[in-house]
């Protein structure tokens, strides 16, 4: 029985420490419709880019904060050649495309691709607007 415990318990702990947590990132989603999202970063010196970071889905009118283990802005300033974030905007239909292609989907002109260096996300407070806006007000 002690033993059966014991397992129990490490399993419990080895469970609840490799949760991801949201991190300060949030997306909104301005747009009508449902948008999925996965974040890149450019591994080192290498031509490598990878997912730090779990994205998902945001519905219209809501924030989602990608899901980590540690943060973002450490992985870039650790892991990132060139401090970018990118952030790859796709359908529900092309999830898997997206995942198994994350060393080249940012290059893909058929999908939505934002990117963002630290300077640019601490002057936004790390809230991306989906679709990006620029207005101009004519005076």
């Amino acid at each position: 029985m002690k033993k059966l415990k014991y397992i129990f318990l490490t399993l419990t702990f080895i469970i609840l420490s490799c949760n991801y947590k949201k991190d300060k990132l949030k997306i909104k989603n301005n747009s009508t419709k449902d948008i999925y999202y996965h974040i890149i970063l450019k591994y080192r010196d290498e031509n490598t880019y990878y997912g730090p970071a779990v994205g998902g889905k945001i519905k219209p009118n809501t924030y989602d904060s990608p899901g980590i283990r540690g943060t973002i802005l450490h992985e870039m300033n650790k892991n990132s050649y060139d401090k970018t974030l990118y952030i790859v905007y796709f359908n529900v239909k092309d999830r898997d495309y997206v995942y198994k292609n994350e060393n080249t989907i940012i290059f893909n002109k058929n999908f939505y691709v934002d990117k963002y260096l630290i300077r640019e996300l601490d002057s936004m407070d790390w809230i991306i607007n989906y679709p990006r806006v620029n207005i101009i007000k004519n005076k």
